[in-house]
């Protein structure tokens, strides 16, 4: 089963790990309360429980990168990657004070992968979660080509790639659709915006829905509890 392992410093638990722990998959994370640095573990722990791990996610951050278990933790799961035992390394900045250049990140992460700063956990979890799905499409494409079925609507389809490629006009900033409910707006948005390159193929869409109850302080804070931006 493909899974996650979460490398992270158990002083960075509370505000952030958890949170990305708790809108992940419970059975497709490896994601201990009782961490190494309390003195629970030793190093074959960490091998073992990094065994069935698929992706390794390492949260960076001033605490992470001076602990030693995390430091054991990358060291083997470079030597399985670079085995083609774990399929991919996910580091993620989670700290304001670490920055890309931070000497104690390593040379070869810093050059071979694409690391990223994400200060809201909940934003890092959708990106664990494409980069699930990817791994996923790659042991089985017959997932990738269900999802990337879509029949019908071909002339809606055509219309929005036509504005999106249209220099005539300026680009434009939304998608929008309207009609009734169950009609397959999301599901058309959804699939033009793939086709035609706006995000890929695993990327998870979010959804915000409304009732005509709502107002836009309703709105502002549905937004807010997404992650994608504060206010």
């Amino acid at each position: 089963m493909i899974k996650c392992f979460l490398s992270h410093s158990s002083k960075d638990k509370e505000h952030y790990v958890r949170i990305v722990s708790s809108n992940l998959r419970r059975d497709a994370q490896k994601f201990d309360e009782i961490t190494f640095e309390k003195g629970m573990g030793n190093i074959e722990e960490i091998k073992s429980s990094l065994d069935d791990t698929s992706l390794f996610v390492i949260f960076l951050s001033n605490h992470s990168l001076n602990s030693d278990w995390v430091k054991n933790e990358l060291a083997y799961a470079k030597e399985k990657f670079d085995s083609n035992q774990i399929n991919r390394i996910y580091p993620i900045i989670i700290d304001n004070n670490i920055s890309y250049s931070d000497d104690r990140i390593p040379e070869w992460m810093k050059k071979d992968l694409n690391i990223q700063s994400l200060q809201s956990p909940k934003i890092a979890a959708r990106k664990i979660n494409v980069r699930l799905t990817e791994i996923s499409w790659k042991f089985h494409p017959k997932l990738k080509e269900r999802q990337e079925i879509f029949v019908g609507r071909n002339e809606l389809i055509q219309q929005i790639e036509e504005r999106l490629d249209d220099f005539d006009q300026p680009y434009p900033k939304a998608l929008i659709a309207s009609g009734l409910p169950s009609i397959g707006r999301k599901s058309i948005l959804g699939y033009a915006a793939k086709k035609s390159g706006l995000v890929k193929g695993a990327y998870k869409f979010i959804f915000i829905p409304l009732t005509n109850q709502d107002g836009i302080e309703d709105l502002l804070l549905k937004i807010y509890d997404t992650g994608v931006c504060y206010f």
